[in-house]
């Protein structure tokens, strides 16, 4: 029986080597047979009862081996939690885990209230293995500006001719 492609709304998958001309519409897909590998986490976002995140898709996921299935429910759809994090175990099964840890590709998972793209709102973050936020583009570029400008700040000051001593 042929199924539906199994398209998560995010993923990552880790020590791949993307295609150099990866923007070719050839290269924008990910195919396991292609990378050799499936996904290390699929994201699925909830957005409608329809889309089976707690059932079918979680199965799927399960049965080809995605080390971490992560469901974010941001609208409270299924009238749970907003985040479930689950990890493959034993017959190919996903159980739940306590924690929104990826332990296995050095990773969490965070529900964080901020201001992105200029909205408020609670948005799904990743942490490093410190459980430090990972930077968004916006805020690396943010830093790097600070800091470049702290930059020139030291280099005019060392310009700066040294101040004459007064004579008495």
């Amino acid at each position: 029986m042929r199924q539906q492609p199994l398209v998560p709304d995010m993923f990552l998958s880790l020590d791949v080597k993307v295609n150099e001309e990866w923007f070719a519409n050839q290269h924008r897909s990910y195919f396991v047979w292609e990378f050799d590998k499936v996904p290390d986490v699929a994201v699925e976002i909830v957005s409608n009862r329809k889309g089976g995140e707690m059932e079918s898709k979680r199965k799927r996921y399960a049965h080809i081996g995605v080390p971490y299935y992560v469901v974010h429910d941001p609208y409270g759809i299924l009238k749970g939690d907003k985040l479930y994090v689950y990890e493959i175990g034993f017959g190919k099964r996903y159980r739940r885990r306590e924690d929104y840890a990826l332990p296995n590709v050095g990773l969490s998972l965070v529900l964080w209230p901020g201001r992105f793209e200029e909205a408020e709102a609670i948005w799904l973050r990743w942490l490093d293995a410190e459980g430090k936020l990972i930077p968004t583009g916006e805020e690396r570029a943010i830093r790097a500006e600070a800091e470049l400008a702290r930059l020139r700040a030291e280099l005019a000051q060392l310009k700066r001719p040294p101040a004459k001593k007064r004579s008495r």
